[in-house]
């Protein structure tokens, strides 16, 4: 007998729903009509054709070492609904030898005819594919132009009202249809009693104060608080909750201009939002102030963004202008002195290596100083004043809403009518008012620079709370006043030099060239 790899896809799309034990059973009579014995089986559960991680090439690495001749499916469309892919891998393994049988179509793939009806098969299973995805599509513009988000599944902070679930359904995965017994229909409203909405706002002004992502993990394990789904929070989780937008009242889209691919979609940077139809918890202060917090935090590395230590990615090397990283030694504890990263790892730089205390103290002295040139009436208002942020960079955010709003335009002529007009109204209606607000904050701009005096609430604030404060607040405080620590060899043996550069005086060094 023939031995044979049965291989089964099954999918949760409604329209391509066949069950493993309906193709099991088929494969199994159709192995035992025509003298083959099924050694293995190779179960894709809940996979789309489409889906790059399906494990096709583990059933042709079974023909490739000898264990089995052929691979039998329910249905060609069950091996692949990309022609082009799918051809590819019959072409794979029809190289080492095997051949690619479907129980229910009955095809002799070693004649012309036989390859012909195959491949037109695989060409229909496609355009069934490409059918599945434009209706698809169509139901997601539907959801965004009714103010919801594309996919309606459960959102931290929010009850997701007028759904139920729906237990006739054999899908693997729950699914849920609308509840006839709300005439309000589907909607999302802020959990103010569940509690959750408090947290999603804690967490906002927590990431806004000092706390990176994953102390705020941290927390909320020790509080025994779990996600949407009732899991344990995972940092690339919390980070997405945040990111979204969602708790201040918006919908994040991806840019329908961007050709970035598909498969890593979930990481590209251009993205859209528009305002959706249920309450914010937080303000859009609040959200501007994290999106800018997220920002500054985005330019440092990994290490220094949940810091240990307050100077934490501050730090640089007088000599090659490279981080300084904090180590210990043979004779110091961890965490003792700061060495620069390049003579660390390639031991060819002559930097020096204070101890961090030193460092810090400089820092700290350095404060104190600006703190006294400063008029005290002006640090009695550190609760109300907010850093004004420079002109710059709200002329260079004014150009990029630009540049998306002149996209936006092309965008919607090259639609053809596909994407109802509500949602390009409303993605012109978002950036419009965003727009509005970055104009109106560089029409408040004062004609002179920035000055120290304005950063005197948080100078102030850190200096009476330095030995309170947890290392990740001292690091964001410090981070909002200082570019960079400059550390140099001094002229004696032993007292280095220790230059720290404020944010509201130029610097021409190399490590700010490209910030």
């Amino acid at each position: 007998m023939i031995p044979v790899i049965g291989y089964i896809r099954v999918s949760t799309a409604r329209e391509e729903m066949i069950s493993p034990e309906i193709q099991q059973n088929a494969i199994n009579a159709w192995a035992a009509r025509t003298g083959r014995k099924i050694i293995e089986w190779i179960i894709d559960l809940d996979t789309s054709g489409r889906n790059s991680k399906r494990q096709v090439m583990t059933a042709i690495g079974r023909i490739e070492t000898g264990v089995a001749r052929e691979i039998a499916v329910y249905r060609y469309d069950r091996w692949g609904r990309n022609a082009l892919e799918s051809m590819a891998n019959i072409g794979r393994l029809e190289a080492v030898g095997g051949q690619l049988q479907s129980a229910t179509e009955p095809l002799d793939a070693e004649t012309a005819i036989g390859r012909y009806s195959r491949t037109n098969a695989l060409a229909l299973a496609e355009m069934q594919s490409d059918l599945i995805s434009e209706n698809w599509r169509a139901a997601l513009d539907n959801r965004l132009a009714r103010g919801l988000p594309s996919h309606g599944t459960a959102r931290y902070g929010y009850l997701r009202l007028g759904r139920i679930l729906d237990v006739g359904n054999p899908a693997p995965t729950p699914r849920y249809r609308v509840d006839p017994n709300d005439p309000l229909g589907e909607r999302y409203e802020p959990d103010y009693e569940g509690g959750t909405a408090d947290v999603l706002a804690d967490l906002y002004h927590r990431f806004i104060g000092g706390q990176g992502g994953t102390a705020l993990v941290n927390m909320l394990h020790r509080a025994g608080i779990l996600n949407a789904t009732g899991k344990t929070w995972e940092y690339g989780a919390l980070m997405a909750v945040l990111d979204s937008g969602f708790g201040a009242g918006l919908l994040r889209i991806h840019d329908s201009g961007c050709r970035c691919d598909k498969r890593k979609r979930k990481h590209c940077p251009n993205n859209l939002w528009l305002p959706g139809a249920h309450a914010p918890i937080i303000d859009t202060d609040t959200w501007e102030a994290y999106q800018e917090a997220r920002q500054r935090r985005h330019r440092y590395a990994p290490r220094a963004r949940a810091a240990v230590y307050p100077l934490s990615g501050l730090v640089r090397c007088g000599i090659c202008y490279g981080g300084m990283v904090v180590t210990g030694g043979a004779r110091h504890p961890s965490g003792y002195q700061y060495v620069c990263n390049r003579w660390k790892r390639n031991r060819d730089c002559v930097a020096a290596s204070p101890s961090r205390a030193r460092v810090e103290r400089e820092v700290l002295a350095m404060l104190a100083e600006w703190s006294d040139d400063i008029d005290r009436p002006v640090v009695e208002e550190r609760e109300s004043v907010r850093i004004v942020p420079d002109t710059a960079r709200l002329t260079q955010l004014l150009a990029a809403k630009d540049a998306v709003l002149v996209q936006l335009v092309k965008d919607r002529a090259a639609d053809g009518g596909r994407t109802p007009a509500a949602v390009w109204d409303a993605a012109r209606d978002g950036l419009l008012e965003e727009r509005a607000r970055i104009a109106e904050q560089l029409a408040q701009e004062p004609a002179e620079p920035v000055g120290r005096a304005s950063f005197a609430p948080v100078m102030v604030g850190l200096l009476e709370s330095w030995e309170v404060l947890a290392a990740e607040a001292r690091r964001e405080m410090l981070a909002q006043m200082i570019r960079h620590v400059i550390v140099r060899r001094g002229e004696r043996r032993g007292h280095p030099e220790v230059v720290v550069t404020p944010v509201w005086e130029p610097c021409d060094l190399p490590c700010c060239q490209d910030s």
